[in-house]
């Protein structure tokens, strides 16, 4: 699923990222996350100690099993819990965990044994659904456009060799959530996560056609920064471009943020119908073929939304 790239060192190259569309949930769902696997930690690597030194069980059957109860209570409560939804499942996990870790306090200060691996059990209900409820809640989203769409992108990339991107509209900016392109270009925007005005780019252009109408009307009454004395600046023209993109189904922007990339772009429709998302290949001047770069964006463009309709993508109650 990466693009070719020559060179051994090029080839062994990564890139670590939070994909856009999850990234404020993530860091709102961390604090569970770091708190599950902190208690998991301190009882996977203290708790045989505890149970031998502070409470006296010597035999290793009891250190065994202050071990094996808060990994396998854990394992059956996230089974069981399966089908409960992510929310369900994170307040329930984090409300273990702190009672769970409560308890076990209690445990120690009295010195009973049973009490502690009772405790033990409850923190390991709050271990296993915790992590899972949080997992739930993030994967469907990060997987969803970026996974469906990545296949096709990468054909678009390998079949043309120009840089293939993937973009969402987010207020009246652009988000660039995927881009496929040679290491050696010199290039290097858009950046993944990266955030772009919409008025200049191809990609950002058939966002902007396919925004609510009180979207298009907020950036055309905004200022239209100039990188190039061929970006639109005028918001009649643009208006009247924007309907033009809607009624044909792509954009083409041709030397707008620079004076050497033309951009080819259209839209990503998702399961009810509404564009979700937008697909685009940049080009050089003078490496333009118009015609069959339109055809191949607009191809790659309907075989995402095929996909994300058959996975029901964009369907209000999905």
């Amino acid at each position: 699923t990466a693009p070719r790239t020559p060179g051994v060192w090029a080839s062994l190259s990564f890139r670590l990222s939070i994909p856009t569309a999850i990234r404020a949930d993530f860091w709102r769902a961390a604090p569970a996350v770091v708190a599950g696997w902190a208690t998991g930690g301190l009882f996977l690597s203290l708790g045989a100690n505890i149970v031998h030194n502070e409470l006296g069980g010597d035999a290793h059957l009891w250190q065994g099993l202050a071990v094996a109860m808060l990994a396998g209570v854990g394992a059956i409560t996230a089974f069981v819990m399966r089908r409960r939804s992510p929310r369900t499942l994170v307040v329930f996990g984090t409300a273990a965990l702190a009672v769970g870790t409560a308890l076990s306090l209690i445990a120690l200060g009295i010195g009973s044994l049973p009490f502690y691996l009772a405790a033990t059990a409850v923190t390991g209900m709050g271990f296993g659904t915790g992590f899972s409820g949080v997992v739930a809640s993030l994967a469907p989203r990060s997987v969803g456009l970026q996974r469906l769409a990545r296949p096709y992108l990468l054909d678009l990339y390998e079949t043309t060799g120009y840089a293939a991107h993937l973009a969402i509209r987010e207020g009246r900016e652009l988000v660039s959530i995927e881009r496929l392109q040679s290491p050696r270009r010199p290039v290097r925007r858009p950046l993944t996560g990266g955030r772009y005005p919409l008025h200049a780019t191809a990609i950002g252009l058939v966002l902007l056609a396919h925004a609510p109408d009180d979207v298009r009307a907020e950036v055309l009454a905004a200022p239209l920064p100039a990188y190039t004395a061929r970006t639109y600046t005028d918001p009649v023209q643009l208006e009247r471009l924007l309907g033009d993109i809607r009624r044909t189904g792509y954009a083409v922007s041709d030397r707008q943020v620079d004076d050497i990339h033309v951009g080819v772009a259209a839209p990503v429709h998702g399961a009810d119908g509404s564009v979700v998302a937008a697909v685009s290949l940049a080009l050089t001047e003078q490496d333009v073929d118009g015609k069959n770069m339109i055809h191949l964006v607009r191809l790659t463009a309907t075989s995402i939304s095929r996909t994300l309709t058959a996975a029901g993508y964009g369907r209000p109650d999905a």
